[in-house]
């Protein structure tokens, strides 16, 4: 008996998230992935999340600037003065954000990740504080709305532009760490866009979690 053959349907295959994932930044949906951020944070306080809580509610907000000395300085959240732009910097790559020396890192260019960074660290000490639900729709709404408050909007995009000289040679990374017309920032509150925000601020975040978990008692 001879058989029909039969048509198969293929089914094409969907690309995974992960291809188009810059961090957290979704290339192709030019969105952050923000319960992909949150799931992470679980992950990397679960196997010591009161250390981690311990340390970010009771040290965040102020540094040892002087090891030879006790006194500690504080660390305004909303202070945008160099002086206190300096304290976040200094504190963020205490907590190992940056593979490159402190000292070797030009100040302006890494301000407004220092800032976005230093602030979005400070925003999820209330999430690690709760229970994680088993819906994250809740926390990514709330953190969602406690971040769009450091991503550039409209015009404010122009902000991290890259600035270039006539012959097309790259002057500086970004327009807000060039202050040759002036000593005012124009972008005073260290806003970053949302790729930025996906792609460095939000991994820098994840890492100095992981870093408090497993660093030693000395270091908090």
């Amino acid at each position: 008996m001879i058989t029909e053959p039969t048509n198969t349907i293929e089914v094409p295959r969907v690309p995974s998230e992960k291809l188009f994932l810059d961090g957290y930044y979704n290339t192709l949906t030019e969105a952050i992935n923000y319960e992909g951020f949150l799931k992470d944070i679980q992950t990397s306080v679960a196997q010591d999340k009161e250390k981690v809580l311990g340390y970010l509610s009771t040290n965040l907000l102020n540094i040892q600037e002087d090891p030879s000395s006790p006194d500690r300085s504080p660390i305004s959240y909303v202070d945008t003065s160099d002086s206190n732009v300096e304290l976040m910097q200094k504190k963020i790559n205490d907590l190992g954000v940056s593979e490159i020396p402190l000292r070797d890192q030009n100040f302006f260019a890494e301000r407004s990740y220092s800032i976005s960074t230093f602030r979005a660290l400070q925003m999820v000490v209330p999430i690690l504080g709760s229970d994680f639900p088993d819906s994250y729709d809740y926390l990514v709404s709330s953190l969602k709305k406690q971040l769009n408050s450091q991503i550039t909007r409209g015009e404010e995009n122009e902000f991290r532009e890259k600035v270039l000289n006539n012959h097309g040679v790259l002057l500086y990374q970004f327009k807000d760490a060039d202050l040759r017309k002036g000593r005012e920032y124009i972008n005073l509150q260290g806003k970053v866009t949302e790729k930025e925000m996906g792609a460095v601020v939000l991994p820098r975040v994840v890492k100095m979690l992981k870093n408090i978990v497993y660093k030693t008692p000395a270091f908090i």
